[in-house]
Order: C-alpha cells, then structure tokens, then sequence
C-alpha cells in the first residue's frame, strides 16, 4: 500500500538530493550541454493512455503547475497508442446536425461530473438532461448532455494545452522498473524503437490490453500478478449504434437485455433517443450500445450483417417489421474490434481493486478497471477520478 508521508521522509528527502544531481528526465538520444549550468530538474511523470483516466491525470498535474505561486512541480508526457485522444470516447460529427457521442455517452450524478469539470472550469456550457429529454435538477439518475459531448468535453476542457505533452503512435509495450520502489533509478519506458525515462509511471490502458500482456513489466512481481491477471472481471464485448429512421415508432428510453439478465448472463441492451435531448431537431436518432454477453452475438460480424440484426431485434420488439421498414442509415462502433481497446468496459470489479493501484511507489495502475471515488468500473467518471486519485498520491509525494 502507499507509505504514509511521514513514514517514507527519509527516504523522499533522500529521493530528492539524488535527483537534483542525475539527469534521469531525458529519452534516448537526448543530452544537454556539460557547460551548461547543472539545474535541479522536475520530476517526469509518464501517463500512458491519452483516454480521460490519462487526461485527468495530466490536468491534475497542470492545475498543480499554475496554481498559488505559478510553479512547475513535474513535467508530464503522455503516450498514446493510437493517432488520436479520447481512448473509449469518440465522437461522430457529420450524422447528423449535431455531434453523438460513439463511447461514453452518460454523465452519472451531477457531483462527479462537477468534480472531474472543477479541476478546470466551474460552469460548464453543456447542460444535462435526463434520456427524456428533461432536466429536474436531481442530482441522481443518468444524464446526457445537450449542447456537447463527452469527447467535446475532453478535447475542450481536459486536452494538454501543449500538443508536444502527447506522443501518438507510441504503443508502450514493455516498462521496466524497481520492483521496490527504489529512486536509485529511472523507469524505462519503451514503445517499439524509443525509449523514455520517468521517475513515476501512471498505466491507464484498458484492461484487455494489461491482461493480453501487451505491455511487459518487469520485473514482474506478485502483486503485479495479483492486480492483472487476477482481476476478478474481464473486459466485456461493446458495440455502440447509430441510427437514423424516416418516423419515431420507439420510447425514449428502452431496454431489450431481459432474457439475458433472466439467464444470469448479464450486460445491457439500452437504447436512447437521441434526438430528444436535442431541442430543436427534426431527426430520428436512435442510439444505443450492446455490452457484455449480447454483444457476443454480433462482434465478430460484418457490419452489414450487425445492421441487419439489431433492427431485426427492433422489429421483434415493435412489431410489423417497424424498424427495417423505417431504417436511413446507421454507425456502428465495434469496440471489441477496435486494436488498442478491445471491449467495452470490465465487469465485476471487486473493493480490492477500488481505486488507483500501487506496483510500487512509483508505477500506477488506473482506470475504469480500478475506479476512483469508490465508484464502479465502467464509467467516465470513475476513470476519471481514478486519474486524479493517481496524480494526486504523486503530488503528495513530492509534497508532503
């Protein structure tokens, strides 16, 4: 477990003298001037994942930086597998006459949202209304954002103001660390031909991707085995849909999960009109998202046949052949499917692996699968939180 701050003093002042005096900070092939006056440098952080656990975590970071006497306390990268921010949140711009979330669509109780939305602004311009399009000013419940999305937020609120903070297409595939902790040396952090170094490591890829090993530790140790590969819960399949039909023939709000939940299967068929948080549109947007055991009927797919399915499912539901009759288009996000993701989100996550984890006390694991605010796995906001948490440690870290 991390030391408390008084019990680990000796050893962060002992910390501290040794990395004012070591060049630890560089990647390879950088190197600096030896008539260069020798400065104290900051502590580097790594963030690897650029989804909104890494996001989170950096703006922490940043907010700490600007802060009261404006100082830089460490300097942050993060790497990012794909070309792009946002990991499971993503956004399509040209379906319709707004943007739809393609990930994470629901803000789960107002206070988490303000929590992760504070560490930057303190009014967000996006409002929150619940699937029927109604806002009650309930705190509780499952909300969807008018005027932005999830993705919008992430790119508006939470991106690096500075792009060179993020390298894309930098799939981190093997970190190699002090198994005790020790700030004798850096942490090497490796992604094909380059290599980084850090002084503390925050890992907030997905689940699939720590337990199919892509990226190897070492060494390894048994409590890295005892937070991977046996995580109580896997990464659920996901599919996220889109559609556009000539007339409404659905709820609001619907479900269509009930046989699987009766069989003990579990996961979720839901689906919400889309449509009816925007005001002033015209359009018949359905959107929905398959996770978990139902998901497994159409991951493997082609899309064609994906379509075919679901409104198949639809017109078992509504009847007289509703929504094959009435279907214009669709998008599909195939998440199991998608190569830095694969799934939706974990299941089953146990009070064991609530919150951001230690490997030593200067590697993290964080994430949906290790949810922050003692909240469950799944959700942007537990990410999030769990982002913070991380950062958060380190900064009480360095200062106590």
């Amino acid at each position: 477990m991390f030391p408390s701050c008084r019990e680990d003093e000796p050893a962060r002042k002992e910390w501290r003298r040794f990395h004012s005096t070591s060049g630890n900070n560089n990647t390879t092939n950088s190197s600096s001037s030896s008539n260069e006056k020798e400065e104290v440098q900051l502590p580097k952080v790594i963030i690897v994942g650029a989804g909104i656990a890494g996001l989170t975590a950096a703006k922490r970071f940043q907010r700490m930086m600007t802060n009261g006497r404006r100082r830089r306390i460490v300097e942050v990268q993060i790497l990012e597998a794909s070309d792009r921010l946002g990991g499971r949140i993503q956004k399509v711009d040209d379906f319709a006459e707004f943007s739809i979330d393609l990930g994470a669509s629901f803000v789960y109780k107002h206070k988490y949202f303000r929590a992760i939305a504070e560490e930057t602004v303190h009014d967000l311009p996006v409002g929150l209304v619940d699937p029927n399009g109604i806002s009650t000013g309930d705190e509780d419940g499952m909300w969807l954002m008018v005027s932005s999305t999830w993705h919008d937020f992430l790119n508006g609120y939470l991106a690096p103001t500075s792009s060179n903070q993020i390298v894309y297409n930098c799939q981190v595939d093997r970190i190699k660390h002090d198994d005790d902790g020790s700030k004798e040396n850096p942490i090497e952090v490796g992604c094909g031909d380059l290599t980084f170094h850090a002084d503390f490591v925050i890992v907030t890829t997905p689940l699939s991707t720590l337990k199919d090993s892509d990226i190897a530790f070492s060494p390894t140790s048994v409590l890295l085995d005892e937070l991977i590969a046996s995580y109580p819960g896997e990464m659920w399949a996901g599919l996220k849909v889109v559609f556009e039909f000539q007339t409404k023939f659905y709820p609001s709000f619907f479900q269509l999960d009930e046989q699987y939940k009766n069989n003990g299967a579990g996961g979720e068929v839901e689906f919400w009109d889309y449509s009816n948080v925007k005001p002033r549109s015209k359009r018949h947007i359905l959107t929905g998202h398959l996770i978990g055991p139902p998901a497994l009927e159409y991951i493997d797919l082609p899309e064609g046949d994906i379509v075919q399915g679901i409104l198949g499912r639809l017109d078992q539901e509504f009847g007289n052949n509703v929504a094959t009759s009435n279907y214009t288009k669709h998008k599909i996000i195939n998440w199991s499917k998608e190569p830095f993701i694969r799934g939706a989100f974990s299941s089953k996550c146990s009070k064991r692996w609530k919150g951001p984890q230690n490997v030593t006390e200067r590697l993290y694991l964080a994430g949906e699968a290790f949810p922050g605010g003692k909240q469950d796995e799944g959700w942007a906001h537990s990410a999030a939180l769990s982002g913070m948490e991380a950062a958060s440690r380190i900064i009480t870290y360095l200062n106590p």
